[in-house]
């Protein structure tokens, strides 16, 4: 019998590190605002892609239990891949993405002081834009850092969520006699 979750969990990686060295090297900017957002469908996609093939294997029949396994095989391997290219992009092939990162994430305090001040009264808003101003001068101090510690963090969020889609797609699929 073929290991269904290795063989799609190995290709959905390949797939996904390809998209993000290209669109790391395309468009430097959009990878850092969006390219996570792009790698979720290629993982939904072979992870129902293995409910399918392991429910097929199994005569059309598999429990919630008998899907989630093989899911969650697959999900973790192309979580894995991504979380150590990502490492790997970040701090090797392309360094200036942190730099990236941290300009993105200033005018992303900017946006949300612009935002909040049409809500907040005058004590707030001064308060607020105190705070804000705080954070993009630590930010601007410290930079931004990709750690190991940042990545296994990372992982096991992803790998978290993960499982939540993937008890979905186990729940859909399954099938008893």
């Amino acid at each position: 019998m073929e290991n269904v979750a290795l063989r799609n969990g190995l290709i959905g990686s390949g797939i996904i590190v390809a998209l993000a060295l290209i669109c790391g090297f395309a468009s430097p900017h959009f990878y850092v605002r969006w390219g996570t957002y792009l790698v979720y469908p290629i993982m939904i996609y072979f992870m129902v892609k293995t409910a399918q093939d392991h429910r097929r294997q199994n005569g059309g029949i598999a429990s919630l239990g008998e899907l989630f396994v093989p899911i969650f095989v697959c999900m973790s391997l192309m979580v894995a891949a991504y979380s150590i290219f990502n490492y790997i992009q970040f701090t090797v092939i392309q360094p200036e993405l942190l730099e990236i990162t941290q300009q993105v994430a200033i005018e992303a305090i900017d946006k949300t002081s612009d935002a909040m001040s049409r809500f907040l009264g005058a004590d707030g808003q001064e308060a607020m834009e105190e705070a804000m101003e705080e954070a993009k001068a630590e930010l601007e101090e410290e930079g931004v850092a990709l750690t190991f510690g940042t990545v296994v963090i990372n992982f096991f969020f992803s790998v978290f969520i993960g499982s939540i889609i993937g008890l979905i797609i186990a729940a859909i699929y399954q099938k008893s006699s």
